[in-house]
C-alpha cells in the first residue's frame, strides 16, 4: 500500500509542477488584455480552434516586418479573413472586439520562434440571456 501511496503523490506533485496554458473566456464584442511581459515578443501566433492555417501578428514596434500590424500567413501575405484588432499599450496589447471566430491559442512569440514566451487558450462565447423581466 506504501508504494501506491508514494507512485500517486508523484503523480501530483508531477501535475501540479508541470506547465500547463492559461485558459481566459470573454464574451462576443469584449476587449481581452494580453500582457506582453517579455522583451523579446515581437507579436503572436493564433491557431484558430475551427482549424485553418495559423496565423501571425507582428507588433510594429518590435520588428520591421513588411505586414507588422496585420494578421499574416506562414510566407507574410496579409490574411483577408482575419479582422481582430490588435493594439500595443505599454506591456498589453488589446484585442478588440471578440468574435466566435477569435477562438484559439495564441502564444506570444520572439523573433526566434522556437522560444517559448507562453501560450493562451482564448474562449470566446455567446453573451448571457438578459434577465427576465420583472413583474
Amino acid at each position: 500500500m506504501k508504494p501506491l501511496i508514494a507512485i500517486l503523490l508523484l503523480a501530483v506533485i508531477s501535475l501540479v509542477s508541470a506547465e500547463s496554458e492559461i485558459v481566459e473566456s470573454r464574451f462576443i464584442g469584449e476587449d481581452y488584455k494580453y500582457s506582453v511581459w517579455s522583451d523579446e515578443a515581437v507579436g503572436f501566433k493564433f491557431e484558430p480552434r475551427e482549424g485553418g492555417s495559423d496565423q501571425f501578428y507582428y507588433f510594429c514596434e518590435k520588428t520591421k516586418k513588411k505586414n507588422c500590424g496585420s494578421w499574416v500567413d506562414e510566407k507574410g501575405n496579409k490574411m483577408k479573413s482575419a479582422n481582430l484588432k490588435v493594439t500595443l499599450k505599454g506591456g498589453e496589447a488589446v484585442f478588440s472586439k471578440l468574435q466566435k471566430k477569435d477562438t484559439g491559442r495564441y502564444y506570444l512569440i520572439a523573433e526566434d520562434l522556437k522560444k517559448d514566451l507562453g501560450v493562451t487558450r482564448l474562449i470566446i462565447q455567446d453573451p448571457p440571456p438578459p434577465p427576465p423581466p420583472k413583474y
